[in-house]
């Protein structure tokens, strides 16, 4: 027998979606692990990241449409917040990944005052002058790559007190450091010959601040303060 009350009918909709991004924010060389649900079926699909929708990998769904722990790498990209898109023929869903600035890495990672020493800096934010500290010491300003967000400089180590000088590169909110181990040395001995009874000057750097310095030559011991 037939209803004499009509029937309702609604259509349901499932749309796709990226329901894990992990981490949610990181470095350029960060490894995101993404799982998404809502897609076509057993079907291959793939995933694109960043303001290019550059193509960073593929993905196989399940009968249930999902895809589970698909992981990619994080290419160079500026500072902020970009998109993540996984997509299946017309079934496409989206996320957000933060790209956060970091300096890696110095090279080298340890030396003495005066050494050279080279900063690549990623995830800055484009266009735009980095400042650079090492240690206490303001290193000339440097420019980034103006899409992608990376810097490489180079500088001599300035006099720094203490073994570990924090390195750090600022522009706006993107900040990335990074430390360097500086190794002390003596840079002169004035004269570098001479009698007995001569008396001799000797200069170093890289010591602490205001520390006890104890000098040994031969049997002598002499002490001076930083």
């Amino acid at each position: 027998m037939a209803s004499p009350y009509p029937l309702d009918e609604d259509v349901l909709v499932v749309v796709p979606s990226i329901y894990l991004i992990s981490p949610s924010q990181g470095t350029v060389g960060s490894t995101i692990t993404i799982s998404g649900n809502g897609f076509v079926a057993n079907s291959p699909g793939t995933i694109t990241f960043g303001p290019n929708n550059n193509f960073r990998t593929t993905l196989n769904t399940t009968g249930s449409g999902t895809f589970v722990s698909v992981t990619f790498v994080v290419d160079a990209q500026a500072f902020g917040t970009t998109t993540v898109v996984a997509a299946t023929g017309d079934a496409v869903g989206t996320g957000s990944f933060k790209i956060m600035a970091n300096i890696r890495p110095l090279s080298p990672t340890i030396g003495t005052v005066g050494s050279w020493v080279t900063i690549n800096g990623f995830g800055f934010i484009s266009g735009n002058p980095v400042t650079i500290v090492f240690g206490n010491t303001s290193m000339p300003n440097v420019t980034t790559n103006s899409s992608n967000g990376t810097f490489t400089t180079s500088f001599t180590v300035p006099p720094t007190p203490g073994t570990t000088a924090i390195v750090q590169a600022t522009k706006g909110a993107s900040i990335g450091t990074d430390t360097y181990t500086i190794i002390p040395r003596i840079y002169s001995v004035n004269p570098s010959q001479g009698s007995i009874g001569t008396l001799i000057t000797v200069k170093g750097d890289g010591l602490g601040a205001n520390d006890n310095v104890t000098v040994n030559f031969g049997a002598v011991v002499a002490s001076s303060t930083t």
